[in-house]
């Protein structure tokens, strides 16, 4: 018997059907600051999981971060430069470090409620 009519056959895990994580308006709002607060106060965690869950919200915050620094640097350059005042080389660093730190200030205070989705669907898999 072919193991591929096996295993679609098969009856499917209770768990493999989970409620997805939803972004709502209250989670959504949530800042950098209040999330990791929150995970600090858990008294269910031990200090282990606390340092993962950390990291975890800072990877969150960090792409979203670099992934608004991508929509920054693509609408920036669809816009057309004048050529009248030009600054140079110096000019272009500097627009992309204050474009950094604007992307990383807007993430960390302004959430897009993309870290927070990725937040909350990587923790699924860690204690809670």
């Amino acid at each position: 018997m072919n193991p591929m009519i096996l295993a679609t056959n098969s009856q499917p895990k209770a768990d493999t059907f989970k409620e997805p994580v939803r972004v709502t308006k209250e989670n959504r709002n949530q800042s950098f600051a209040s999330m990791l607060s929150e995970i600090e106060e858990n008294p269910r965690l031990n200090s282990f999981w606390k340092q993962q869950k950390k990291k975890l919200l800072e990877k969150s915050y960090e792409f979203e971060a670099n992934w608004t620094y991508q929509m920054f640097k693509l609408m920036r350059n669809s816009v057309d430069k004048s050529g009248f005042i030009s600054g140079g080389q110096a000019e272009g660093i500097f627009q992309e470090m204050l474009d950094h730190q604007y992307c990383d200030t807007m993430s960390k205070n302004h959430n897009f409620g993309i870290a927070t989705s990725i937040y909350n669907k990587l923790s699924k898999n860690l204690p809670q």
